[in-house]
């Protein structure tokens, strides 16, 4: 179970993306997420899906 806060990784062939988990899912699967989309565009807060490719990280004792 994804808490807020919780790090989602994807990393394949030198290319990689993380997303910040602010909320669990909705009733269909979907994540509110922050994700660093590049210089141009900056921070996005997005409602969106992810992946079996995206390994989740949690820091404990926060």
């Amino acid at each position: 179970m994804l808490q807020p806060a919780d790090a989602l990784v994807y990393n394949a062939d030198g290319h990689g993306r993380m997303v910040l988990v602010e909320s669990s899912s909705d009733p269909w699967g979907n994540l509110w997420l922050y994700e660093a989309r590049g210089c141009a565009t900056g921070i996005v807060h997005n409602l969106r899906s992810i992946d079996s490719s995206y390994q989740a990280i949690r820091r404990e004792g926060l």
